[in-house]
């Protein structure tokens, strides 16, 4: 009997390990966020804003990975791609837009960089993958007229 319980311990935490570690798998780190977010930049200034849209918005293409992608709004708070569900977003209007603690993040995304051309933005947002909200972070950087950013949950 003691064989049984132990063996179902291990099995439950194994089952446990194995979620955690699929989850984990799924999740962009920093870095990979900071590399796609440089990549983005430079992408978007070397081809221009309508061509990196199309780019950004293709949700197979290469700005889409694990929990990761590009996001891009104006200053408006218009939102004009975004890989994460750009037939919902694209054309949104988001400027008022708070997240769970009540804070308005493109706001603040949109002040941050009137400020300095690059800033980091943390807030706290729905994680899709473990359908919980969580803190994030996100890399914005002003280019001409608009907004780029790539955000990763944090630990």
């Amino acid at each position: 009997m003691k064989t049984r319980i132990l063996n179902g311990a291990l099995a439950a935490a194994l089952a446990v390990t194995v979620a955690g570690s699929a989850l984990a798998a799924d999740r962009g780190t920093p870095a990979e966020a900071r590399a796609m977010f440089d990549q983005a930049v430079q992408y978007m200034e070397a081809n221009g804003a309508e061509r990196a849209f199309a780019a950004f918005n293709n949700q197979k293409g290469q700005f889409v990975r694990k929990d990761l992608y590009v996001f891009v709004i104006d200053d408006q708070g218009v939102y004009h791609a975004s890989g994460a569900a750009p037939e919902a977003l694209v054309g949104l209007k988001v400027l008022d837009t708070t997240d769970a603690a009540g804070t308005p993040l493109f706001r603040e995304m949109i002040d941050a960089t009137r400020k300095a051309p690059e800033a980091t933005v943390r807030y706290v947002w729905l994680n899709r993958t473990t359908n919980k909200v969580e803190p994030k972070a996100s890399y914005v950087r002003k280019i001409g007229d608009y907004v780029l950013g790539v955000g990763h949950y944090l630990e």
